[in-house]
């Protein structure tokens, strides 16, 4: 609705300003025709009086002819020049008018798309910490499972069966945080890019993230951990200066 509104408010200021430059050179035109023909008027009465002083009477009608017709003219764009200026006053305040609609759709349009922004950020910080939640969660079974496999390890060999399914789901959790950490490392990203957008700097605590510089159990951090640091990093020093 607001862009309609917005699109709206150009096409009318458009076309006022459109309408003033119209108007505005045609008041331009008369203008000078009318100092055209009250220089022309004084020539051709002069020229007449010569014909009627040589007795050339033909010659002399012609001219008083030519000489009305020169005078209407003028009196035609000196009455139509005149009935322009109110005219274009009016144009030029339809046209301030259609200006200051058209700012303040603008101002309502960028203040709507920013509200809409921080309600994404703050949709985003939710989804961060669910997911930072449920990455650490699967990182906290995996290590569990491992736990328990090492304390079996070197039992009777009746228990092999149960140390394959250990590491399977120790696989399927492993596989399940990695997952997480892509789909943080996303959202991250996708907070980043509204912060530096809008010029965050304050006001919006980012979730816990620690989980994501936890180096796994072989001393080592994932790709999506790795991605979600550097994201983290970028959200948290955005560019300053209040939204935009």
């Amino acid at each position: 609705k607001l862009r309609a509104e917005v699109a709206l408010a150009e096409s009318q200021a458009a076309a006022a300003a459109e309408a003033g430059a119209e108007a505005s050179s045609r008041l331009e035109v008369l203008r000078a025709e009318a100092t055209l023909v009250a220089d022309k008027l004084p020539q051709l009465e002069a020229a007449k009086k010569a014909a009627v002083a040589s007795k050339n009477f033909k010659e002399a009608g012609a001219l008083a002819k030519e000489f009305k017709l020169l005078e209407q003219r003028k009196v035609n764009a000196e009455a139509e020049a005149a009935a322009l200026g109110p005219r274009l006053a009016e144009l030029d305040e339809a046209r301030q008018g259609a200006d200051a609609l058209k700012a303040r759709a603008v101002s309502e349009l960028v203040s709507a798309e920013a509200e809409l922004d921080r309600g994404r950020l703050e949709a985003l910080r939710g989804e961060a910490k669910l997911l930072a939640a449920k990455r650490a969660e699967a990182k906290q079974r995996a290590r569990k499972r491992s736990q328990a496999r090492a304390q079996v390890t070197g039992q009777v060999a009746g228990q092999a069966a149960g140390l394959d399914v250990s590491e399977a789901a120790k696989g399927v959790d492993e596989a399940a945080g990695m997952v997480a950490s892509t789909e943080l490392a996303l959202v991250m990203r996708d907070m980043a890019e509204l912060c530096l957008k809008r010029g965050i700097d304050d006001g919006w605590e980012l979730p816990d993230l620690g989980e994501l510089d936890d180096d796994d159990d072989e001393g080592g951090e994932d790709e999506g951990g790795q991605a979600g640091s550097a994201l983290l990093a970028a959200v948290a020093t955005p560019t300053k200066g209040g939204p935009g």
